[in-house]
């Protein structure tokens, strides 16, 4: 296996007082090559508010902004190259105060926010709370965000379809199978347009297992363009009696839809590595492939965003982090002093996989940051 922890070397241009963390970046086509970086900050000072910086293709930074919304905090989850208010790129997010409230808003090149709208009431009660985790530009002008709808014990899935002008269409609260008041675990984390057919969404559901407990799964779904639910099922990655979270998606150029799916609730972490699933997009449910609990080594990994490669159509590339923390596997992972990673650090993997086969093959054709970890992917 190469070594990738110190293949590469890294200036740090910028360091921030406090707990800060990029969520997503974009390349708006008007800024000349230079990225938008979104995320949080939460200091003392500052309280936890959405933190924006421009950024130039050398690292160097034009401007940084620790951002607020009506003097209240806020995240930003997710931003896009798109034109929401006239912007240059789109935010979305939610405030932080109190109960939340989703937010989607513009940022111009100089960092200016622009047509900020607030979500609220989304179902008639004073009481709601709302996120946007997740977001993109739709073939129609438009947006569709996803994140959570709750009232009290209730909640949701939030799916809101916004127009060119930034009028609501329609919106959704999609609950999986089952719902109760201690155990409710739907949300969404990903949206995706499916040319000619819908909107495909994933994040979490609930699912009853063989002991007909409640236990948290990953949530797949279908809407049509105008705003109806095609199917919608629930699934864990592993075996029943591990819970499952989907991540993020893609689509290939070929059609196919792997969604990537996270383990969790095995101390052992024999079963809490990530899966890839292949989802039957005209009838719901799961496709031919399926990739399960995807290792190296003993070393978990959760998987945080897939997208195609960029230059083989047929494979995609996972970004995420290992779990090597000692303590909680109960025992000593065999490698990671070799290189340099203390108990209780998440060292980040870029992996390039070629889902369409059984047993995934794991390259290093994208250079210092990939890993081979071919022999000790699947378990």
């Amino acid at each position: 296996m190469v070594n990738p922890y110190h293949s590469q070397n890294v200036q740090v241009t910028q360091a921030s007082a406090g707990d800060e963390q990029h969520f997503s970046l974009t390349e708006p086509s008007s800024w000349e090559g230079d990225y938008f970086v979104s995320g949080t900050m939460n200091s003392a000072f500052f309280g936890r508010n959405a933190r924006f910086k421009r950024v130039k293709a050398d690292g160097n930074i034009t401007w940084d902004f620790n951002m607020t919304a009506d003097d209240m905090e806020n995240r930003a989850m997710h931003v896009i190259a798109s034109d929401w208010g006239g912007g240059d790129a789109t935010v979305f997010g939610f405030m932080d105060e109190g109960e939340p409230e989703a937010l989607i808003y513009g940022v111009l090149a100089d960092g200016t926010i622009v047509a900020p709208y607030k979500l609220t009431n989304v179902n008639g009660a004073n009481s709601e709370a709302t996120t946007f985790l997740h977001g993109t530009a739709c073939s129609d002008g438009g947006w569709i965000a996803v994140g959570e709808w709750k009232s009290g014990f209730n909640r949701s899935g939030l799916v809101v379809k916004f127009s060119a002008s930034g009028v609501i269409e329609w919106s959704h609260h999609l609950d999986s199978p089952k719902s109760n008041v201690t155990h409710d675990f739907d949300a969404l984390n990903h949206v995706l347009e499916i040319d000619g057919m819908g909107y495909f969404i994933g994040g979490s559901g609930n699912f009853i297992d063989p002991s007909n407990n409640t236990i948290q799964a990953a949530s797949a779904a279908m809407i049509d363009l105008s705003g109806s639910l095609s199917w919608g099922f629930t699934y864990v990655h592993s075996e029943p009696a591990y819970e499952s979270v989907a991540a993020s998606a893609v689509q290939t150029d070929s059609g196919k839809l792997y969604q990537i799916v996270n383990g969790r609730g095995d101390v052992t972490f024999i079963k809490n590595g990530f899966s890839i699933h292949e989802i039957d997009l005209l009838s719901g449910g799961l496709g031919a492939v399926v990739a399960r609990n995807l290792h190296i080594q003993e070393h978990p990994l959760k998987a945080m965003s897939v997208r195609q490669h960029p230059l083989i159509s047929d494979r995609i590339v996972v970004a995420g982090f290992l779990e090597v923390d000692a303590n909680d596997i109960g025992y000593e992972p065999n490698d990671p002093p070799a290189y340099g990673i203390l108990a209780g650090d998440r060292p980040p993997f870029l992996m390039e996989i070629d889902p369409g086969v059984s047993e995934p093959g794991v390259s290093s054709s994208l250079g210092i940051t990939c890993m081979m970890c071919r022999p000790h992917c699947l378990v």
